[in-house]
């Protein structure tokens, strides 16, 4: 992001409208990560929480949720579950990788590393973690996650991908066994969506993240077409008349 001030000597600056403008927040977490970096590694250690702190207030109470990473062995390579949910009355488990990458502007550069950070690593997970499922009964598999449940019962199992920023990049295909989303697609589903009485709270909420995930929403959403408009700059009178096809 460009800076909002550029200093031209000891007594001078020199603002930036565009740098003032366009994500100007953006460039100050760069600039204090840069300055301070034992600092700001010292909030990043606790963002996760605040990340599954906000992601359990989602779900009604009545829903067991899982407050430390689980752990677990596939195959002597280990792996773990970053948040974890449970209805005990519907036996549906929800199992979440929480990935909270940093954003980037307009560098492909820093948009190449995301995807590559972000998806091989997604679906690693997700192999391994459908490789425990399917190699232990519902019983072992609440032991593991320190749910306890008398009828050691298991319905549905939902995989998660949740990114604090990006997830759906373009040509990028995305493993079906899990539901993807941005933390940006979750507040979206989560206000439009309510009256759904929480009578399964889990897939309601999978449903929704599905629902509006950008493939699906093309089917749904009208491109809204610019209507004619005009306006005054000045002495100027500025008319936009849209053209059939064209605008």
């Amino acid at each position: 992001p460009c800076p909002p001030f550029f200093e031209l000597g000891d007594n001078l600056l020199v603002r930036s409208s565009h740098g003032c403008l366009d994500m100007p927040v953006f460039f100050l977490n760069r600039e204090l990560k840069k300055r301070y970096k034992k600092d700001y590694f010292n909030a990043v250690n606790n963002r996760e929480a605040r990340f599954k702190k906000e992601l359990y207030s989602l779900f009604p109470d009545r829903i067991l949720k899982v407050k430390e990473n689980i752990v677990i062995d596939v195959n002597d390579k280990r792996t773990d579950i970053d948040a974890i949910v449970f209805d005990p009355h519907l036996k549906i488990l929800g199992l979440f990788q929480l990935k909270w990458q940093d954003a980037f502007s307009t560098s492909m550069q820093e948009r190449f590393s995301r995807i590559s950070n972000l998806i091989p690593k997604s679906v690693e997970w997700i192999e391994k973690i459908a490789a425990w499922i399917d190699t232990n009964n519902a019983g072992s598999i609440l032991d593991r996650c320190k749910i306890s449940d008398n009828d050691h019962l298991i319905n549905d199992i939902y995989l998660f991908v949740l990114a604090r920023n990006h997830v759906h990049f373009s040509d990028q295909a995305l493993d079906k066994r899990a539901i993807w989303a941005s933390w940006y697609q979750v507040i979206e589903a989560s206000a439009k969506v309510k009256d759904l009485r929480h009578s399964d709270p889990i897939g309601e909420f999978a449903a929704k993240l599905q629902f509006f995930s950008p493939g699906n929403r093309k089917s749904f959403e009208e491109n809204k077409s610019i209507q004619d408009f005009d306006y005054n700059i000045g002495r100027y009178h500025i008319t936009v008349n849209r053209m059939k096809g064209n605008t």
